[in-house]
């Protein structure tokens, strides 16, 4: 957690890593959010913290949200509140500020909501597409290990919509976009996240 706000600090300094410094992936996307409050009012371990469990309070109104679309509102309630403790190792993530997690959760519950809008609709719509591949990329750069719940989502999609070349294209346009600075830093730098 120290990590996030000693980041913030870096970003501060006038460095504006694309990664985790000493990683090879893992977007310090939290440290952004905290560098200009940290710049304010200093460093606060407290204020770094509600960062992440603001981040995971939107995405348990956003999972409430797809939950009543899907189902009802009894059904998007109850996966709301439960993102929050169930398994007991979410709850701990949900108030303490590792990089990339609180906001990868709503980058990928984001995701989701998108691509059920994508799933049924008919025609889809291609900005939808575009964002949804925006949404899968980006949550990736958050952190190779979204890639477990955004795959699924991207097949499915495309799976569905197997026979519109636009969707096979927009998706992955989007992806590519998502992650681009992600993708341009490891081209620059011999891609080191393949080691």
């Amino acid at each position: 957690e120290a990590y996030t706000g000693v980041q913030s600090f870096e970003i501060l300094g006038g460095q504006f890593p694309i990664v985790l410094g000493g990683t090879n992936f893992t977007l310090p996307f939290e440290a952004y959010l905290y560098a200009p409050i940290a710049a304010i009012i200093g460093a606060n371990v407290v204020v770094l913290k509600l960062l992440a469990t603001l981040s995971w309070a939107l995405s348990s109104v956003v999972l409430a949200v797809a939950g009543t679309r899907i189902a009802n509102r009894r059904v998007g309630l109850i996966a709301a509140l439960l993102c929050w403790v169930t398994p007991g190792a979410l709850l701990l993530v949900s108030v303490s500020a590792y990089s990339a997690y609180a906001s990868g959760m709503l980058v990928s519950i984001a995701a989701f909501v998108v691509a059920t809008r994508l799933i049924d609709a008919a025609p889809p719509r291609r900005d939808l597409a575009v964002l949804f591949g925006v949404l899968a990329g980006f949550g990736f750069w958050l952190h190779p290990m979204f890639v477990a719940s955004l795959l699924p989502m991207v097949v499915v999609v495309l799976w569905i919509h197997r026979r519109r070349v636009d969707m096979w294209i927009a998706v992955p346009a989007g992806g590519v976009l998502g992650c681009l600075p992600f993708l341009l830093w490891n081209a620059a730098n011999a891609w080191p996240s393949l080691t």
